[in-house]
């Protein structure tokens, strides 16, 4: 299990509110969340690999974990979006 950083946290913690703002709405929380760290993590990385992205989240969780979750994720969109 990797360690987080607690500024990197912070950072998602501050634009949290402002995309519950704006999506709270249409998307759950989860999702909103998901969406602030991937966020972080292409601000951090400057890249769209999922495999960097998955590893620069600042979560506690193991890489091939938000990697799953990132797949499941633009999987989820692309299906409801391309209906």
């Amino acid at each position: 299990m990797k360690t987080t950083n607690f500024k990197d946290s912070v950072k998602v913690n501050q634009i949290l509110p402002i995309m519950q703002e704006h999506f709270g709405q249409s998307m759950n929380l989860a999702r909103i969340k998901l969406m602030a760290l991937l966020l972080h993590a292409l601000c951090v990385v400057q890249t769209v690999s999922l495999h960097k992205l998955a590893d620069a989240m600042p979560t506690a969780v193991d890489k091939d974990s938000n990697l799953r979750r990132l797949q499941r994720f633009f999987a989820k969109y692309v299906s409801c979006c391309m209906k």
